[in-house]
Parts: C-alpha cells; structure tokens; sequence
C-alpha cells in the first residue's frame, strides 16, 4: 500500500529532522509539508503547501496515513499567551480534527514532559490541554504524543535559557556520562519509528526515556 506522510513543523528543530526522515523512507511515497514560509528543499516526493492555518478545512488533501506535528513557540517568539496557545495548541488540535476527514491513520504529536492540564506553570498547562482535547478525537486509530525533555540541537533561532540550559547538560554528559536532556534528531527518529512501527492503538504517550530507546532501534 502506497503510505503519504504528512508533516507540519517541518522546518524547526526536530521537524526538519522528520523531514529528511520521512523523505529518505521507503515507506512513503509522498510526504507533504504544510508551512507558513515558501522556503522548501528540492525532492521528488515532496509537495509544499503554504497555509497560515486559519483554512485548513478549504485545503484538499489525499488520504493521509501518518500525521506528524512538530509545532512549538515560545510566549516570547509568538508575542504572547494567546498566541503561544494558538500555535502549540490550537493548531495542532484543529489539524488533528481536520484529517478525520483524510482518513488519517496515525497522529504523532510532539507536547513535553510534564505536560498537565492542571498545572501551575501555563506552557505545561497548555501542552496538557493538548492532550486532552487530542484524546477526544476517536475517529482517529492511533494517536502517539511524545514527551521529550530539553531539546538538544542547532537552532536557527537562539533561545538564551534554553542555550545556557543545553550547554549545562552537554557538561554534565561529558563529566558523568548522562544526559537529561534529550537530542532533537533521536526525537525525530523516535518519531518516525514509531509512525512506521505502529506501537499501539488508541492514545499511546512516550516520555523522553522511551523515546532515546527507540531512537536506537
């Protein structure tokens, strides 16, 4: 059975990682990207669709297999609350809502580790109210939500904290050996593994733990 791939998100961190992923798999036949930006890469089973996401239902897709969502901000990059809940949360739910109708197969989802709809700090809090509303949504089979830690890799765009934060945890390794942070491409790898894999049915969460072991298979 020819599987398409389709993938937003797909030019940050752990995305265009995805990306090259998904298109270097024989398992896909197309991959296509939804993205704000025109920028793309060449490739024959690449299709770029440029959307702000406010028409996702006037957007006609094929029969989607597997969904990937690599969306993330910060309150700062996106200006504020609002507009952080709007790309980390809005979105990727009204994406999910939208493919139903693309008789979409498998979500995966990227929230993070103490990701609570109860919780005190708002990022965790929204990454909760994600999962919940995400949980809803039955007319999907399979819907697997990563919970990484830190993210460990290159960005485009420097983040202060996050790269005092990264450079402590490379330390640590050096000295100690561990991590407690956790590689954007072996995020990305776990993700495609278990896309292709199909770990489980239903509403499936992975914390970072599980997903550096499944990087390495």
């Amino acid at each position: 059975m020819s599987k398409i791939a389709l993938i937003v998100g797909s030019t940050g961190l752990v995305g265009g990682e995805v990306l090259q992923l998904l298109l270097n798999s024989n398992q896909y036949s197309k991959v296509i990207s939804l993205q704000r930006s025109s920028a793309f890469i060449a490739h024959s089973k690449l299709a770029v669709i440029q959307t702000d996401f406010t028409n996702l239902d006037e957007i006609i897709l094929p029969d989607i297999t597997d969904a990937f969502c690599c969306l993330g901000t910060t309150i700062k990059k996106a200006g504020s609350k609002a507009a952080f809940e709007k790309v980390d949360l809005e979105i990727p739910f009204a994406l999910a809502d939208r493919l139903i109708h693309a008789n979409l197969q498998h979500y995966i989802v990227i929230s993070s580790m103490g990701a609570n709809p109860d919780s005190y700090f708002f990022y965790n809090k929204v990454k909760g109210n994600l999962e919940q509303k995400l949980a809803g949504l039955i007319n999907i089979p399979a819907i697997s939500i990563l919970r990484p830690g830190l993210l460990i890799g290159n960005r485009a765009e420097k983040r202060l904290a996050e790269g005092v934060a990264i450079t402590i945890s490379r330390t640590i390794k050096k000295i100690t050996g561990m991590q407690f942070g956790i590689e954007s491409a072996d995020v990305a790898k776990a993700m495609v593994h278990i896309a292709q894999a199909r770990l489980g049915t239903g509403v499936q969460i992975y914390e970072s733990k599980a997903l550096k072991k499944l990087a390495s298979m």
